[in-house]
């Protein structure tokens, strides 16, 4: 309790000094009628005594190119117009009115008298409540490009063609970034990673390309043959991309992987109907081996052109247009000819 009467007493006697100091320039309670700067951490190693440190501390009034006054004139009022914005506001920080140069508005109007007019800038905390963007001005953005352009490399030429890229760099992945006014300058679906890439890049053998599909399930488009991976578990970007990594290596080394019941796989169990393991080809190779002593054609071509017929009917299902090349496959490997119904006028 003694030490705070003592902090207040020494607090009003330097307020009735200041105010006497104000009104009557005549006194002063500076030794010699100058001004000593404040030094919080003085450099005791190399302090000096007499003359030498009194110029070394001491610096008059007359030397100084600002005035000391109790109400400054606000920053905004004595900034030049050609003056460098990217050292005024230099990062992303809280909106300051006395720095802004603009006359800003925002806000609901008070009442009638004040013809609903949006309050100032100054006391407004309205626009504290918002991110601002004037970290980001266009002489900014290109200050920052030329600082990091001496780390970039040329874009290659022969890497335009969209063909040749995804040749070279079959792995895709994309993540987005928001600009929008919130608490925080993070957006919660900045993290978010999408992972594509193509079956055919992977190299991978029929039997594990089809346990790939059956693993991925809906996230294999079977139009474009691509398999798409999204991460949002992990808080970051950077977490996310790694994680969408570790589960294509994991799809990767499970799908070539064979395990034990594997080899009891029979034709019903198939991802898709395989022309070469099918009952059907088996059957016709034995009808030809059959009829090879009478018939001498080369039937190895029509076997073909009917396994691509019966793959495409199984897969895509019964339609009218698979039926009739069904049928007309059948009747070329057959060596059928068409025959047709035509009606006569029966007369009486």
């Amino acid at each position: 309790m003694r030490h705070f009467r003592d902090a207040v007493s020494l607090c009003t006697l330097c307020s009735k000094v200041r105010l006497l100091t104000q009104y009557d320039p005549g006194i002063s309670i500076s030794r010699g009628n100058v001004f000593r700067a404040f030094e919080p951490k003085p450099d005791r190693r190399s302090r000096q005594t007499g003359a030498q440190s009194k110029q070394k501390f001491i610096k008059n009034p007359e030397d100084r190119d600002y005035e000391l006054s109790l109400n400054p004139q606000p920053r905004e009022e004595r900034m030049p117009v050609d003056q460098d914005w990217t050292a005024v506001w230099p990062t992303a920080q809280v909106f300051r009115p006395s720095v802004v140069p603009l006359p800003i508005r925002m806000g609901k109007g008070a009442s009638v008298v004040t013809g609903f007019v949006p309050p100032s800038k100054y006391a407004n905390v309205e626009l504290l409540k918002i991110n601002n963007f004037l970290h980001l001005t266009p002489p900014a953005v290109e200050k920052h490009c030329n600082t990091i352009k001496k780390f970039m490399t040329k874009f290659p030429e022969e890497l335009k063609d969209e063909h040749l890229r995804r040749e070279h760099f079959p792995l895709e992945i994309t993540t987005s970034d928001f600009c929008f006014s919130g608490p925080a300058v993070r957006h919660p679906d900045s993290r978010i990673c999408t992972l594509k890439i193509n079956l055919t890049d992977l190299n991978l053998e029929e039997r594990a390309r089809n346990k790939l599909i059956l693993l991925l399930e809906d996230r294999y488009d079977v139009e474009n043959d691509t398999m798409t991976i999204v991460t949002d578990r992990c808080p970051t970007r950077k977490q996310n991309r790694d994680y969408a990594i570790y589960l294509l290596t994991v799809l990767y080394h499970e799908s070539n992987r064979v395990q034990p019941f594997e080899e009891s796989k029979s034709e019903h169990d198939d991802e898709k109907f395989i022309w070469d393991r099918s009952k059907a080809k088996a059957a016709l190779e034995e009808y030809l081996e059959i009829c090879k002593e009478t018939d001498e054609r080369d039937s190895s071509s029509n076997i073909e052109k009917f396994g691509c017929v019966m793959t495409k009917l199984v897969d895509e299902g019964e339609t009218q247009e698979n039926l009739e090349e069904l049928k007309n496959a059948s009747i070329e490997f057959l060596e059928l000819k068409p025959f047709s119904i035509e009606a006569k006028e029966i007369s009486n």
